[in-house]
């Protein structure tokens, strides 16, 4: 499952992943209520490139591209409230990997 909040990239995705032959689930959402809705809230393998450039909290809510890079407060709004959650969605043996 690929989850993304800006809606023309999962276009930009699904036809890269069309091009590889491969099946993926492409999801418009924050990524814990899309997978609540769709796993039962479980991950075996998560990938998380949070957005960490310092803005004002108003930008991380936005619908427009400033919602790839803007990271709140301190650069660190999206990330403090993701970390916290992610114990409770990984299965037992899963991994978690953050890129920043």
């Amino acid at each position: 499952m690929y989850v993304y909040i800006l809606c023309y990239w999962l276009l930009t995705i699904r036809e890269r992943i069309a091009c590889l032959q491969v099946t993926v689930e492409c999801i418009h959402s924050n990524l814990f209520d899309a997978v609540e809705a769709t796993h039962g809230g479980q991950i075996d393998v998560l990938i998380f490139n949070p957005p960490y450039v310092p803005t004002d909290s108003e930008e991380i809510h936005g619908d427009g591209i400033e919602v790839s890079w803007a990271g709140g407060i301190d650069g660190r709004e999206v990330i403090d409230r993701f970390l916290p959650k992610v114990p409770v969605r990984l299965e037992s043996a899963a991994t978690s990997l953050n890129v920043n």
